[in-house]
């Protein structure tokens, strides 16, 4: 999903997308897109009470790996991913409310909410447990509310640059604070234009739009608050990675400090768990499942690994 660029200079321009995982404007393009990604995997429209959401399980094995995409995506930076990982186990992908294949949700859209409403497509939808979640960005911040509420449910997580907590909870960067706050606003303004246009096509794009606004609102607020109000994950298995490279074109002067602060959060997440693993990825940006695309695949093969066997976790990163 493309959002609007911010007035004046452009500096920024693409913040929020980059921030929260959904695909930038082609002027903020770090590397080269990636080759066509296969189809949209078939999947199954699943309630969950007052709503449905698209979900694709297909593979055969145990433990299943369960994906929470970034802010804004569509799924299809997974789809190459999800099709290698279906050769060795069982991969579930589905659409948070609001998102493409899924019908709208109630408002707002708080990692409380896409947490139990995750709970509830898992429990309807009969995924086996316990599960290796595999979440990027915004969708982290799902998976540890999640793992926070079923803790049993989960036999590993890998957190693909979560977004610092500091930031979120407006302790830190309050001029890039402000610049998503701006965006926000404009999206809503977009999804009205949208709502007004009237056709099916743009109603969809209305909801999408509106639900991500939803999110990114929600992350400065609950979700910030819910995340920071966990103290343990007691001994699952999590390992965090985190991209390296400074986006100054996002960012501006302070992207090697934001990118800096970034991943030592990230390394600070891993003290919720016993088993807490740290990986940088230094040459990548934020967009990790795409920018380091057989990076990623390798650790969540790895992360299976430790989740089938524990003798192959790798040793906790000190603190």
């Amino acid at each position: 999903m493309r959002l609007l660029r911010l007035s004046g200079s452009g500096m920024l321009a693409v913040l929020a997308a980059l921030v929260l995982g959904s695909p930038a404007p082609a002027a903020a393009q770090v590397a080269a897109p990636p080759p066509a990604a296969p189809q949209v995997p078939p999947g199954q429209l699943v309630s969950v009470g007052t709503h449905r959401l698209w979900l694709s399980c297909d593979g055969q094995g145990s433990p299943i790996i369960f994906v929470e995409v970034g802010g804004g995506s569509d799924g299809r930076d997974w789809w190459s991913a999800v099709a290698e990982l279906r050769r060795e186990t069982r991969v579930c992908i589905y659409s948070r409310a609001g998102y493409p294949r899924s019908e709208a949700g109630p408002m707002p859209r708080d990692a409380g909410r896409e947490a139990d409403e995750a709970a509830a497509l898992i429990q309807a939808a009969g995924v086996a447990r316990p599960f290796l979640v595999v979440a990027h960005s915004l969708g982290a911040m799902n998976a540890l509310v999640l793992a926070s509420r079923h803790p049993d449910w989960l036999a590993g997580m890998v957190l693909l640059d979560p977004p610092p907590l500091s930031w979120m909870s407006g302790r830190s960067f309050a001029d890039i604070r402000t610049a998503t706050v701006a965006n926000i606003a404009r999206m809503r303004e977009r999804a009205a234009g949208l709502r007004t246009a009237g056709d099916s096509v743009s109603l969809r794009r209305a909801a999408a739009t509106e639900a991500l606004a939803s999110e990114m609102e929600a992350t400065f607020g609950p979700t910030a608050e819910l995340v920071s109000a966990i103290r343990t994950l007691g001994d699952i298995p999590l390992t965090v990675v985190a991209g390296g490279r400074p986006n100054p074109e996002a960012y501006g002067a302070d992207a090697a400090a934001f990118t800096q602060a970034w991943g030592d959060e990230g390394r600070a997440l891993t003290a919720l768990s016993s088993r807490g693993n740290f990986i940088l990825i230094a040459e990548s940006g934020h967009n990790l499942p795409v920018l380091a695309a057989d990076r990623v695949l390798a650790i969540v093969r790895d992360a299976l690994r430790c989740a089938r066997d524990r003798s192959a976790c790798p040793a906790p990163t000190a603190h």
